[in-house]
């Protein structure tokens, strides 16, 4: 009879915690662009190999997915997975001007953040503080210059980096399970030579349950 009492007691305090008012678990789609500022310097052209040293602002598409859960009504753990897409540079060469244009590598995201709602309403502004890794494609890309150079770019040595994010948005509830967001972050990633500071926007839907 013991046996069966707690076991009726552990199965009320697990159905309590599933089914309970309050929603613990969101599963978030979004979408929008990464603004990538510009990073390198002329100062480290080097001919032959690195004739194009200035990686200029370029604003990929960005797409992801988020898993969060709820600590309390307001506290929350995200696991957020990102994908860039590709976008065009066009690069120049300091010593004479030459230019060339390829995509930019493709990359994928990962980070683990806090989130802290600062209301419970159905309008509900909130902050993000976290940090993750990302992983630029390992292509070797091959372009034309203006002036007829056949020009080769190989991947950096290091194609994961870490970074740090911090940023907030507004979550506009539809229903207690339904809901879209506007979120805008920004990001500073640990690259190797230079640090690259990120400004992602993006937009989308949610399910609490």
């Amino acid at each position: 009879m013991k046996k069966v009492r707690w076991f009726v007691i552990l199965m009320t305090l697990a159905a309590s915690l599933a089914f309970g008012q309050m929603k613990r678990f969101q599963i978030s789609l979004f979408g929008g662009v990464n603004h990538v500022f510009a990073y390198g310097s002329a100062d480290d052209y080097v001919m032959g190999s690195n004739d194009f040293p200035v990686t200029p602002a370029h604003t990929p598409m960005n797409f992801g997915a988020a898993f969060t859960f709820y600590l309390n009504n307001r506290l929350g753990i995200e696991l957020c997975g990102e994908y860039a897409l590709a976008s065009t540079l066009s690069l120049s060469d300091p010593s004479d001007q030459d230019t060339v244009s390829i995509k930019s590598a493709k990359h994928l995201a990962a980070s683990l953040n806090v989130v802290w709602e600062l209301s419970a309403s159905r309008i509900r502004p909130y902050l993000v503080l976290g940090g993750g890794a990302d992983k630029i494609s390992s292509d070797i890309v091959t372009a034309f210059s203006q002036f007829g150079y056949e020009v080769t770019f190989a991947p950096p040595s290091r194609t994961v980096s870490f970074f740090a994010d911090a940023g907030g948005g507004v979550c506009f509830m539809i229903s207690s399970s339904l809901g879209f967001n506007i979120d805008l972050r920004y990001r500073l990633l640990f690259a190797d030579p230079d640090k690259i500071h990120n400004l992602i926007a993006a937009a989308g839907v949610f399910w609490k349950f």
